[in-house]
């Protein structure tokens, strides 16, 4: 028994598993949104083939049943229900297959792909200071709280209060003496003092994370009116980019549909056939 195209939809589904989970729709830029690309590229060109042979649509019921786990699985769903039928419509007036152009019609559902995958990522949008910045902004506040940022809280309580008793008592035994009867007081004073300049002030942290947390926190505060618009900003930017990729990414799965047929050819998955087609001129 041919079980070809049991074959060619268990790549589909493998492939639409493979982009739910890798989905270069992201706001975290990094690794993912390559390997994502890499996955959505070798889908498409699956989506293409499935066109080609012209797959019935029922082998793609596994796909959309990821829906039931994840609801971007709707998007990868209707990118190959649509692509798939668009690829073999393209075919019927095509005597021999131009990869370029059948890349091009297997990305007709790439925009609900999109849409689907920011509706999942939009909650997720929100501000945050780069570390790189935020690190130089750490070190610049070092010098305000009066310790080395690898100091605990409570160690640099410890350095400032015998920090004021020596800038006020200097070698005065007697004033070194009364300050340090009044030592728990002086340090209770500089703790209320640091706690009302940085929020995240904690006698067992360290000043460095008392200083990055604080920042963090005065940044939240300064732009949380703002994160709604930040948030449709970042949006439109993101699906401006990916509706940019879709030129780039049709040429690669071109490319990659090209390689697969041949191996699936080469291993008996797919038949590749010529056939003559009847042809009418007219001429005087």
């Amino acid at each position: 028994m041919d079980y070809s195209k049991e074959i060619l939809s268990g790549l589909l589904f493998a492939t639409a598993f493979l982009l739910m989970k890798l989905n270069p729709v992201s706001v975290n830029l990094g690794l993912e949104i390559v390997t994502g690309l890499i996955a959505l590229v070798i889908f498409a060109s699956l989506v293409q083939i499935a066109g080609l042979v012209r797959l019935k649509s029922y082998y793609l019921a596994p796909i959309a049943a990821l829906g039931f786990f994840d609801i971007r699985a709707a998007g990868i769903f209707l990118f190959a229900f649509f692509g798939k039928a668009n690829v073999s419509n393209t075919m019927k007036n095509m005597i021999v297959p131009r990869m370029s152009l059948i890349a091009k019609a297997a990305y007709a559902g790439y925009l609900a792909f999109i849409i689907i995958s920011m509706a999942t990522i939009f909650p997720q949008i929100e501000f945050k200071v780069p570390d790189s910045v935020s690190g130089m902004a750490v070190e610049l506040l070092v010098p305000a709280i009066g310790c080395q940022r690898s100091y605990t809280g409570q160690e640099c309580l410890d350095s400032l209060v015998s920090e004021t008793i020596d800038t006020q008592c200097g070698t005065n035994n007697a004033c070194i003496t009364l300050m340090n009867d009044q030592r728990s007081q002086i340090e209770e004073s500089l703790f209320k003092r640091l706690k009302t300049q940085f929020l995240s002030f904690d006698r067992k942290a360290k000043v460095g994370d008392i200083l990055s947390n604080t920042l963090d926190e005065q940044i939240t505060l300064l732009v949380e009116p703002y994160q709604g618009v930040f948030k449709i900003i970042m949006a439109v930017v993101i699906f401006s980019v990916f509706q940019f990729l879709v030129a780039p990414l049709v040429t690669l799965s071109a490319m990659l549909t090209g390689i697969l047929l041949r191996i699936m050819e080469t291993v008996g998955v797919i038949e590749k056939k010529t056939v003559k087609v009847d042809k009418i001129i007219f001429s005087i």
